[in-house]
C-alpha cells in the first residue's frame, strides 16, 4: 500500500510543479518503497533535465550571476535568524 501511495503522490507534485528540487526525493521517506521504481528514476531524471532547461535559459539570459548572489544573500540571511 505504502508503494503505491508514494507513487500517487509523486505523480500528483510533478503535475502540480512540485518536486522541482530533485535532491530533496532522496530525503523524504514517503518515497523509500519506490527509489529503485523505473517510473521514479524516469521522474528523478526529468526533474533533473527541467532543471537543467532552466539553468541554461537563465544563463543565456545573463542573469545566472544576479540569481546566484541572491540566493546566496537568502542563505546567508536565513542562517543568521
Amino acid at each position: 500500500m505504502r508503494y503505491w501511495l508514494a507513487i500517487l503522490r509523486l505523480k500528483l507534485q510533478i503535475r502540480n510543479g512540485g518536486y522541482r528540487w530533485y535532491w530533496s526525493l532522496a530525503q523524504d521517506p514517503t518515497f523509500e518503497p519506490v527509489r529503485d521504481d523505473p517510473r521514479f528514476t524516469a521522474w528523478v531524471a526529468r526533474m533533473k533535465e527541467d532543471l537543467a532547461r532552466q539553468r541554461d535559459r537563465v544563463e543565456a539570459e545573463g542573469i545566472a550571476a544576479v540569481l546566484d548572489s541572491m540566493i546566496a544573500a537568502g542563505s546567508r540571511a536565513q542562517t543568521k535568524s
